[in-house]
């Protein structure tokens, strides 16, 4: 199978995919985010996933440890008592943000599903395609986009 994308396409994508989520971050958290390399501890993780149908259909991935999804939390809910499912829901809802902001990239007429979040206590595997960490100053997350 061969893919309409060239190298200089894709390359512009993950630079795109890269601003999007950085600066998304940093504006919702009002902290630094950066991209990092180096491979991250996979367990315990409130994993989120969903659908973007362009032509194919392609399945994004966000990733990151509780007390991370925590903290994202408290900036969508304030000082309000939390509970996991709030918490899980978050982590859902800014794959969401991202997603939505990729389809801007990728084709306006591109349909997005529903996230769908879950807490995982086993090792995580990281799923194949394009797969991006960050880091923050309180700790890390990923990003994965494939079919």
């Amino acid at each position: 199978m061969v893919s309409s994308y060239n190298v200089e396409d894709l390359l512009s994508f993950i630079e795109n995919v890269d601003l999007l989520i950085t600066e998304g971050w940093t504006i919702l958290m009002k902290q630094p985010c950066v991209g990092d390399n180096q491979q991250k501890s996979q367990e315990d993780l409130i994993v989120a996933s969903m659908e973007l149908k362009t032509e194919q259909t392609y399945k994004m991935h966000v990733w990151m440890p509780k007390s991370l999804a925590v903290q994202l939390c408290v900036q969508f809910y304030g000082d309000m008592e939390l509970d996991d499912e709030m918490i899980i829901e978050t982590v859902g809802e800014f794959l969401n943000i991202v997603a939505g902001n990729i389809q801007g990239i990728v084709s306006q007429n591109a349909k997005l599903g529903f996230p769908e979040a879950r807490y995982v206590e086993e090792p995580y595997q990281t799923p194949s395609g394009i797969v991006r960490n960050y880091r923050t100053p309180d700790g890390f997350f990923g990003f994965a986009v494939g079919r």
